[in-house]
């Protein structure tokens, strides 16, 4: 009897850890051929609307901090919220008073968010432009997942930055860390 009940406890867990998995996002990328320089300055343009907003420090602090880590100085434009009286000050003046060389554009394009605000899945556009040229450089297309009840928001932003960052660095637009290199030796070949 007791095997049965550690049995049916066991499966439970099995069943609620599958249903309810860990957040993920899927990057697909493109890169143009002519462009081989390392990002160095970088405007990040990222417009949030209020159900994303409780994610908008927490994002801002990880993915600046990560491109950071790989030789990226980078700072969030500063836009025009909804119901601001008062205009920003200009994309294209922001980045040149912060010297930016790129600007990454991080467009949500659809996503399902619930009763409490909580994002469920998302797509989002992400494009480069070398700001000395005026050229798309780069582009990629986000998907992403929550996953279920068990992972922190903190966490989740984790793995959406983690796999935005991972693509830039796949993409030689910036450097690998040590940490970079060790993930990608403990990655299985693809089949």
């Amino acid at each position: 009897m007791i095997d049965t009940k550690i049995g049916s406890a066991l499966a439970a867990t099995v069943l609620a850890v599958t249903g309810f998995g860990c957040a993920s996002a899927n990057v697909k990328s493109n890169k143009s051929a002519e462009y081989s320089k390392k990002l160095e300055r970088t405007m990040i343009v990222f417009p949030m609307d209020a159900e994303m907003s409780v994610y908008r420090q927490m994002l801002h602090e990880k993915l600046v901090g990560e491109l950071q880590k790989r030789g990226v100085t980078s700072t969030f434009a500063t836009l025009t919220g909804a119901l601001d009286l008062k205009d920003a000050t200009p994309i294209e003046q922001q980045a040149k008073d912060f010297k930016a060389s790129t600007a990454l554009f991080i467009k949500l394009t659809s996503g399902v968010v619930d009763q409490t605000g909580s994002i469920k899945n998302a797509h989002f556009d992400a494009q480069i432009f070398d700001l000395e040229s005026k050229k798309r450089v780069w582009r990629a297309s986000i998907n992403y997942t929550a996953g279920g009840g068990f992972d922190t928001r903190s966490m989740k932003m984790d793995k959406l930055v983690g796999e935005l960052v991972k693509a830039l660095v796949n993409d030689g637009l910036v450097n690998r860390t040590e940490a970079d290199a060790r993930e990608s030796a403990a990655s299985p070949a693809p089949l």
